[in-house]
């Protein structure tokens, strides 16, 4: 485009785009009855400052009633174009209504401050009379200054920016630092400069950086652009514990690291074999802290979503009320720079997932309709109904939803296609990003303290190795802390059988298994009676766990579960562990602390499960689970016993013939009735097991005239 002409002020602006507003005119008192002009508006960034190559769009709207010529030009001496397509001239026969996007797009030779440019609209009638609108706005052309990430590394920063022509720049940063680093920087600006090194910064303060470019009178001033300094690794990473699966692949565990500046980006897992060439550590995966990476934009950077946490990058937009379905989930919040508000652009920011998330963009909700980009995705609240789902100190935000695989996201600028703010005078909001990985991925973002990671590159041709591990940590400035190497991991895979529960319950009834009273011992056959095995060694551990009636709790268990629902031995050596008659290895379930309780309630079913671990953490797989009911109660007395002496013809033998109702047992059944005697009052005693509701007891062991008692 052609160069544009400047108007000096009267007073230098230095306003950066903290500072711009949007107007929207609209029809005022000055909108006479018999003026042809009835409407006359501008919608868009009235007092921007841009960058060289920034491109601004102003919406212009214009109804004209009459016959006559329109003109719409911009009222400047020596201003040649800065709003395209200017000047407009149309013929109006009775109604004309114009809509028309005016385009400014600067070049370094553009560079000044523009104030109260005036916009008018003209209107001659047939019969010559002349009337005239107009609307003021305002623009500043300034260097532009290359983002910054969140944090730098080091105690220096090199600050790059593209200048404009003709004009000497300064770099201008805040807080001050020593006098000789300044000193320094004034020698190196000049008309042509493009970058700086700044030294002596101080770690964690958050540093302001801007450039002043000024020729002659004129000085304008780029956006403000912010990186807090962390010169500092965060701290190492020690593998707290780890274990071998039956199939080599090994799984570790450590503690979430904090940085004490910025935040952790990755944990960076490396391995080496013992005994083996080189035996360096090389890397073999990388645990990203959060579900993205990679944004197009480096100053926009994650934090998780919380209550009191904030939008935006200059810590403003506080979060004061998130979705409900938001409530106990992990969610990482994208934030992004509100002075990105005005941006059009139909592809804008750019990142990478790292796992399957879904995607939720926070549009303003003054913003309508939506931005092109947005169309297509879920509203999670599509009526519109209050109170929205998402709430700040800023204002209130509608929320879009959409799925999306691992790989790259594309979304567009706040006000790209025909996104407009509907409220009159209303600067828009930025919007935020919001990202929830699917099916409950996990990242060490969303953890209660422990990372865990499984190396599943190791398989069954490991068998017999020694390797050791190193997880090395990486903060956002790019500060690198070594771990502490893994002690060494022996993979044992040929020795190890998984373990096998013996019969343990009481009783079967109709192939269903029942276990006794309110405890359970659960004993298990040695793996040395496999060939293949080698038994429990003494260095063994054994883990056993039991749920009740639903097998998900081995997995899914909430610590509410625990002692009711779920329960956990812990690892236990072989050696604490006791025997039975048949020498094996038994553990008794206690499902409830000692004075809480019954340990297993009556008539619910019990699963149980155990595994082997060696002295190296290798672990053998789950045994096959065995089940029973517990039927912890008695069943229910007898009724109506009765007895019937009999005596045979011959006087001398017979019978006491007794006979009762059957006791009723909710749980396993009755399975015999035991009757006792007691003669002429003594003890009573055993004498006999039977299954039927009778039994006849012979008079042939009696003495005459005694008194017999049963029960």
């Amino acid at each position: 485009m052609n160069c544009l002409t400047k108007r000096r002020p009267q007073a230098l602006s230095t306003r950066t785009f903290a500072g711009v507003i949007m107007l929207l005119w609209a029809l005022s008192p000055a909108f006479a009855d018999d003026h042809p002009i009835k409407r006359f508006a501008l919608q868009g960034n009235l007092d921007a400052v841009l960058a060289p190559g920034d491109t601004l769009h102003v919406r212009l709207g214009l109804t004209v009633v009459g016959t006559g010529t329109l003109t719409v030009f911009l009222e400047e001496e020596g201003v040649a174009a800065l709003l395209e397509p200017l000047p407009i001239e149309l013929a109006v026969n009775s109604t004309l209504d114009l809509d028309r996007v005016l385009v400014v797009t600067p070049d370094a030779g553009d560079c000044g401050d523009f104030q109260r440019l005036s916009l008018v609209a003209r209107f001659e009638t047939e019969d010559g009379q002349v009337f005239r609108m107009s609307r003021d706005f305002s623009l500043t052309v300034a260097p532009r200054i290359v983002p910054e990430p969140p944090f730098t590394p080091d105690n220096f920063n090199e600050i790059q920016w593209r200048p404009c022509d003709a004009y000497v720049h300064e770099l201008k940063f805040d807080p001050p630092v020593s006098a000789s680093a300044s000193r320094a920087l004034a020698k190196r600006a000049g008309s042509r400069a493009e970058s700086q090194v700044v030294e002596g910064l101080q770690p964690g303060v958050r540093y302001k950086y801007w450039v002043e470019a000024v020729l002659d009178a004129d000085t304008v001033t780029s956006r403000a652009v912010f990186s807090t300094q962390d010169n500092a690794p965060p701290p190492g990473v020690t593998v707290q514990r780890f274990s071998v699966g039956e199939n080599g692949h090994v799984t570790l565990r450590w503690n979430v690291q904090n940085d004490a500046i910025s935040f952790l980006e990755r944990y960076v897992i490396k391995r080496r074999e013992r005994n083996a060439a080189g035996q360096t550590f090389v890397p073999v995966s990388t645990v990203r802290f959060f579900p993205l990476h990679s944004t197009s934009i480096p100053s926009y950077y994650p934090v998780r979503a919380a209550v009191d946490s904030t939008l935006y990058i200059d810590y403003s937009g506080r979060i004061t009320r998130l979705p409900l379905f938001f409530r106990d989930r992990a969610v990482a919040l994208l934030k992004t720079d509100p002075q990105d508000r005005w941006h059009e652009a139909a592809t804008f920011l750019r990142f990478e997932l790292e796992a399957p998330a879904y995607v939720y963009v926070a549009l303003d909700k003054n913003i309508r309709p939506r931005p092109a980009w947005l169309v297509g995705w879920e509203s999670t609240n599509p009526d519109d109904r209050w109170p929205l789902d998402l709430a700040t100190d800023v204002g209130e935000f509608r929320l879009f939803r959409r799925a999306f695989p691992q790989g790259p996201v594309e979304l567009g600028a706040n006000l790209a296609g025909d996104a407009q703010v509907r409220r009159r005078g209303r600067t828009p909001n930025m919007y935020a990003v919001f990202i929830e990985p699917q099916d409950g991925a996990p990242f060490p973002f969303a953890t209660n303290g422990v990372v865990r990671f499984t190396d599943a590159t190791l398989g069954a041709s490991a068998d017999g190795k020694t390797v050791q591990y190193r997880i090395d940590a990486l903060d956002a400035a790019g500060n690198e802390a070594f771990g502490e190497p893994s002690p060494p991991i022996v993979i044992d895979l040929s020795g190890k059988c998984k373990p096998e529960i013996a019969r343990w319950y009481a009783r079967k009834v109709d192939g269903k298994p029942f276990g006794k009273d309110f405890s359970n011992t659960v004993c298990l056959f040695d793996p040395n009676e496999d060939p293949a095995c080698q038994g429990f060694r003494d260095t063994d551990s054994l883990r056993f766990q039991a749920v009740r009636d639903s097998l998900k709790f081995f997995e899914n268990s909430r610590p509410d579960d625990v002692g009711r629902l779920f329960f956990d031995s812990g690892w236990i050596a072989v050696d604490d562990l006791p025997r039975d008659d048949q020498g094996r290895l038994c553990y008794p379930f206690e499902l409830l602390p000692p004075g809480e309780g019954p340990d297993f309630v009556n008539g619910h079913t019990y699963h149980y499960r155990v595994r082997a671990k060696d002295v190296h953490g290798n672990l053998s797989a789950w045994s096959k689970v065995e089940s029973a009911e517990q039927d912890a109660a008695p069943p229910g007395d007898i009724r109506n016993l009765a007895a019937d002496v009999v005596i045979e013809e011959n006087c001398r033998t017979g019978a006491v013939n007794l006979s009762w109702i059957a006791a009723v047992d909710s749980g396993s059944g009755v399975q015999s009735y035991q009757v006792y005697r007691s003669t002429a009052g003594g003890d009573f005693e055993l004498i006999a097991n039977t299954t039927a509701t009778f039994y006849a007891d012979s008079l042939s062991q009696f003495p005459e005239s005694v008194e017999v008692t049963y029960k």
